[in-house]
Order: C-alpha cells, then sequence, then structure tokens
C-alpha cells in the first residue's frame, strides 16, 4: 500500500517536477509569451499552495499518497486542491488513504489506457465538516462496476455518501466528514 520513498528518491522527483517548471517558464520567458508564462506561474503558485494546505491536514499517509501519485506512470492523472483554511483530519488520515487507493485501483483498472483520464480532487473545508469531491474525465470500460463499487466501498468505510453520478465519460462523488 504505502510506497517506501527513501529521501534521495523523492529529492529526485521533486527535482524532476521542478526543473520541468522552471523549463516552461524559461521557454516562455524567451519567447515573450507573457500570458502563457501568467498562467504557468499562476498553475505553480496554486501547486505549491495546495501541497502546502494538503500536508496541513495532519494526515500523513493521506498527503504523501496524494502528491506523489503522479510520480509514477498511471492511467490516471490526478490533480487536486484544497479549499477552506486546513484543520486536522487525522482520526480519518487512515479512511481516506485506504479508500482513495482502492478507488484509484479500481478506476484504473476500469478505464480506457489509451484515452486521457484525470481524476480531480476537491477538498472543501467548512467550519462543521469537510466535503470531497472526486471529478473524473475520461473513458470508463465498466461505469456499472463503478457505480457499484461506489455504494458498496463507502457502505464499508462507513462514509456518508452525499451523492454520485456515472456515464463513460464522466463520473463525480461527493461524501462528507464531520469534524
Amino acid at each position: 500500500m504505502k510506497e517506501n520513498w527513501d529521501v534521495l528518491e523523492v529529492l529526485r522527483h521533486s527535482r524532476h517536477d521542478w526543473l520541468n517548471r522552471i523549463q516552461l517558464i524559461k521557454g516562455y520567458l524567451q519567447t515573450g509569451q507573457q500570458s502563457q508564462l501568467e498562467d504557468v506561474m499562476n498553475k505553480v503558485t496554486a501547486e505549491a499552495m495546495n501541497e502546502a494546505k494538503i500536508s496541513s491536514l495532519h494526515t500523513p499517509s493521506f498527503a504523501e499518497f496524494v502528491i506523489t501519485y503522479n510520480w509514477k506512470p498511471r492511467g490516471i492523472v490526478l490533480d487536486y486542491e484544497i479549499l477552506g483554511d486546513p484543520c486536522s483530519l487525522k482520526q480519518f488520515d487512515e479512511l481516506l488513504v485506504n479508500w482513495l487507493q482502492e478507488f484509484l485501483d479500481k478506476l484504473e483498472s476500469w478505464v480506457h489506457l489509451y484515452e486521457e483520464n484525470f481524476l480531480t480532487l476537491t477538498i472543501e473545508i467548512n467550519n462543521d465538516a469537510v466535503r470531497f469531491f472526486f471529478d473524473f474525465r475520461g473513458k470508463l470500460t465498466k461505469k456499472e462496476d463503478l457505480l457499484k463499487w461506489i455504494v458498496t466501498s463507502t457502505n464499508e468505510h462507513k462514509i456518508k455518501l452525499s451523492s454520485y453520478f456515472c456515464e463513460i465519460e464522466e463520473c463525480s462523488i461527493e461524501f462528507r466528514l464531520e469534524k
């Protein structure tokens, strides 16, 4: 389940990501493409802020899984955003990482590998609860299996499923955890 990254491997992945970003910035600077430069810089800033916020949720296993997910070749690209002020979700760390890993494992096995498949995770933090939104865009091969799994897994993990919707090229799930 958990990848055992050593410090040098973590630094290598992080350095690789930052060098890619810096190369984009340098390229747009050299070619005078101001609009694209601003877009990349805004994206890099937002990614760094989201990484800081997810690290502040006191969910080390969940945060590590989300941050490092795209470091390996996958059939799905995971993007995430944290809205609101971070709070401690320490009591949900194991639940969140187990459910998300199981969800992504299932989803990866039920997508067309030669299509672009994206999953966006939005975590919205309010005073009394935290809502998790999962929005998939891509191409599913087993929509019915995914629908069954969503209901079954949220019941098994005692997650309060708020809503879900699934079609072949898009799927949305929302659940809520009380603080």
